[in-house]
């Protein structure tokens, strides 16, 4: 791909010659179109700032109002309404009360006379009311003591009834402890000591005489013997593999005693064959003895254990012994564990008995003496009747009491009723002195709203006129939630940004000081520079005259514009010049590709078969612009009109440009130079394609594995073109054409590097090429003249000095003059 850019770079050489460049007055004219415009964006921009920042100044400050006054005031005057609301409300309950007043003073009066009739009728009854208490009292004595008599003879026989369950028990437990004690301990004794006859350790356990002790004595006993006859076996054990290893030894001793015999039977050899059978046995005797001291230490071992352990012998004898013990010994101490368990459940069975005797006789002793149930019974029933006949009325006390509760509750509520209307009277008082206050609240405040709307004025939008509390109020209730979000801590902040705000490059080109300073306003741009914002009746505003700055904006805006409107105007006849320009620029371009691909044809032979030819696409702009440049007979040309003014409008739009000439000269050049709106091709068509079947010359043709012909006419021939290109426009007849390579054929076949010759001789040139020793029979080509020089370099190259190449002809050889068909 690089080589192909550089081809079209050289094939755009011979363009320059031909194509017209810009009118240096129409790139002036344009620059002072994009500088104006640009000026003319700066304010535009600067007038949205402006806007902007009225805007954001207005929604802040009037969050600011929000926040700091009218929040405060219409809660005071919420307060107000709501006191004058409770203050009429406590009038009429004052009224209220008055009325009700009235009314339960009649009603107390006639209450008196209601409980002191009752009063009199419960005094003429008090004496039979006494004689039935007496009966009452007396009827509860009798019932008294009748109901604890019958308790405690029921307790007693459940008391009883208990012992004589708990008596039974302990009668079963001594059954079981003597069935333990004589049908399973005294046989299990017996039959250890019969076993302990003649064992010297078993028979001092078994003479021990506390049951349980003889249970540990035993089981140590029985754990020692089973350890010592362990040990024992192991070293039994070991013995039999000692007596085996022994033997053992003793065969090896007689194979290598044979195996000596057989390989040293020479009669030379005799003398060393008995030698080596006494080696043999020495060797083997001697790992004998060795393994014989390890038996008698296994046998001495088992001697320790039979003299440290007297029973031993007998466990040796009988090795189910110490099982049998093991098992007695489980059983034993099965034996002892249910005797010991029946001996505290007699324990606990005695405890019980006597606790249940200690109950019985307590019951007992509380009972009355001589108490007669059936005399008791008949008492009873006498005072009941006695009581019954005596009549009075129970509802008197009630009666009584609902009167009195009647009274008390008039009295409440006269009480409570005149507690409410001085209630009533009180807080008339009290918000009557809050509605002064806040009379006096309501009126600061609104002074102080009213100076900050004053504050505020030249920043409202058209169509909001904002001077009374009302109309502020109302205001930030419709627009609630945009005063809300409008945060006054941001707002110097905002302003400073809108003032000057420097972008990623720290360069901010629409900063509003600098754009007042270069049109001139120096006062509002030093306002800007130094104050930016000042604090006026709580607000925050900026320290310059905003819709003053707007008007200024405003009328620059209107003059910059005519200056615009009267640039364009005379930049037509440019722009028209630079149409006829491009008209031509495009129409030589193309034209030239015809001569451009005759050219090339001269340079292929017929029977390569490999044809190669140039094309020119439109690149950057469509079809119809080139067809229209193209057609000299076309009245209008309107898409390409209309992609020349599209880009001078970008161009002139560009404010990236605006600032920089060097830029702008270049975005100049990339968008109003011709020839970028076309790309260079080179076509090649293959040996084996259809006669019109091209292919365009790329990194996906070279990758394509191609034949080297192929790939190397594909560069030859346009790279051949430029010079040819450029001969053709010499005016003297002698120029020289004449082409040189550096290591010409170099990793090129001989028939690749013939074509090449032949392709360099067929374009009429003479050639000159650098080739490594022996490489010159590659390029023996028809038609063409060749002499070979060899370079020989000198012998002494390191003594630090110069030494000039030696030059000399080394083969020359001349066309055949083969006739071309």
């Amino acid at each position: 791909d690089s080589i192909l850019q550089g081809l079209r770079l050289r094939v755009f050489f011979y363009f320059l010659k031909l194509l017209l460049h810009f009118n240096c007055k129409f790139v002036v004219a344009q620059r002072k179109v994009n500088r104006t415009n640009g000026s003319l964006q700066r304010i535009q921009r600067a007038q949205d700032r402006l806007q902007k920042m009225k805007k954001e100044i207005f929604w802040r400050n009037l969050n600011r109002i929000d926040e700091r006054m009218l929040q405060s005031y219409s809660q005071t005057q919420r307060q107000f309404k709501n006191n004058q609301e409770a203050c009429e409300q406590a009038k009429q309950r004052i009224a209220k009360f008055e009325k009700l007043l009235a009314s339960l003073q009649e009603n107390l009066e006639q209450s008196a006379v209601t409980l002191k009739v009752l009063r009199q009728e419960k005094a003429n009854q008090a004496t039979i009311a006494e004689q039935r208490k007496q009966y009452e009292q007396r009827l509860a004595d009798l019932n008294r003591r009748l109901k604890q008599y019958r308790q405690q003879q029921q307790r007693l026989a459940e008391l009883e009834e208990q012992a004589t369950a708990v008596a039974e028990r302990l009668a079963e437990l001594e059954t079981q402890r003597q069935v333990l004690k004589q049908q399973h301990l005294q046989p299990l004794l017996t039959k250890l000591a019969t076993q302990a006859a003649e064992l010297t350790e078993l028979t001092d356990v078994v003479t021990e005489v506390d049951p349980n002790v003889l249970v540990k004595k035993l089981a140590t006993y029985v754990h020692e013997q089973q350890r010592a006859y362990q040990r024992y076996q192991d070293d039994e054990r070991a013995k039999q593999h000692v007596s085996q290893d022994v033997q053992i030894v003793t065969d090896m001793r007689h194979e290598l005693d044979d195996r000596i015999d057989q390989h040293a039977s020479g009669a030379l050899q005799t003398r060393v064959r008995k030698d080596l059978h006494q080696d043999n046995q020495e060797v083997h005797d001697a790992g004998a003895a060795k393994m014989n001291t390890e038996f008698q230490r296994l046998l001495g071992h088992q001697q320790e254990l039979l003299q440290a352990h007297a029973d031993l012998k007998a466990s040796l004898a009988a090795p189910d012994r110490l099982h049998d013990l093991a098992e007695q010994r489980q059983q034993l101490a099965d034996v002892l564990a249910k005797l010991v368990a029946g001996d505290q459940e007699r324990k606990r069975q005695t405890e019980k008995q006597s606790d249940l005797i200690g109950r019985i006789q307590e019951v007992q002793s509380d009972m009355e003496p001589n108490f007669d149930e059936d005399q008791v019974i008949a008492e009873i029933d006498d005072v009941q009747q006695r009581h019954d006949a005596l009549i009075v009325d129970l509802k008197i006390d009630d009666k009584i009491e609902q009167a009195e509760i009647a009274q008390q509750k008039l009295s409440n509520q006269q009480q409570e009723f005149t507690s409410q209307r001085a209630i009533a009277e009180g807080e008339i008082k009290t918000k009557t002195d809050f509605m002064t206050q806040q009379e006096q609240a309501l009126v600061a405040f609104n002074q102080r709203i009213e100076a900050a709307l004053q504050t505020l004025a030249p920043y409202q939008p058209d169509q909001v006129h904002l001077t009374t509390v009302e109309a502020v109020l109302a205001f930030v209730q419709q627009h609630g939630s945009e005063v809300r979000n409008s945060r006054f801590e941001d707002l110097t902040s905002q302003i400073s940004k809108l003032i000057h705000r420097n972008d990623q490059d720290g360069i901010d080109r629409n900063a509003l000081d600098t754009v007042f300073e270069e049109r001139g306003h120096t006062a509002e741009a030093s306002a800007m520079r130094q104050q930016r914002s000042v604090i006026e009746n709580e607000l925050n505003v900026v320290a310059f005259g905003i819709n003053q700055a707007i008007v200024l904006m405003k009328t620059d805006e209107a003059h910059v514009a005519q200056a615009l409107e009267v640039l364009q105007s005379g930049n037509d006849a440019a722009q028209t010049y630079y149409l006829s320009s491009a008209i031509t620029i495009i129409s030589k371009q193309y034209d030239l590709i015809d001569s451009y691909n005759q050219m090339l044809s001269e340079g292929v032979s017929r029977e390569q078969s490999i044809k190669l030819k140039v094309a020119l696409t439109p690149a950057s702009v469509s079809a119809k612009v080139i067809e229209e440049a193209r057609n000299s007979q076309l009245a209008t040309r309107p898409a390409l009109e209309a992609e020349i003014k599209n880009r001078l409008r970008k161009l002139a739009s560009d404010l990236t440009v605006a600032d920089d000439d060097e830029a702008f000269m270049q975005k100049a050049q990339d968008m109003l130079d011709t020839r970028q709106w076309s790309d260079f091709k080179v076509l090649i068509k293959r040996r084996q394609s259809d006669e019109n079947h091209y292919e365009e010359v790329d990194d996906k043709f070279v990758q394509s594995g191609g034949s080297g012909a192929e790939k190397a006419q594909a560069m030859v021939l346009p790279l051949l073109l430029v010079p040819k290109m450029v001969l053709r426009q010499a005016s003297l007849t002698d120029a020289p054409y004449l082409v040189m390579f550096d290591e010409f054929a170099d990793k090129l076949d001989p028939e690749t590097a013939k074509s090449f010759a032949k392709t360099i001789d067929r374009f009429g040139f003479n050639f000159i090429a650098t080739m490594p020793g022996g490489a010159q029979n590659k390029i023996l080509a028809d038609r063409v003249d060749n002499i070979a020089y060899e370079v020989i370099a000198p012998q002494n190259e390191n003594d630090n000095q110069f030494h000039l190449n030696h030059v000399r002809e080394a083969l020359v050889w001349g066309a055949t003059h083969e006739s071309v068909s």
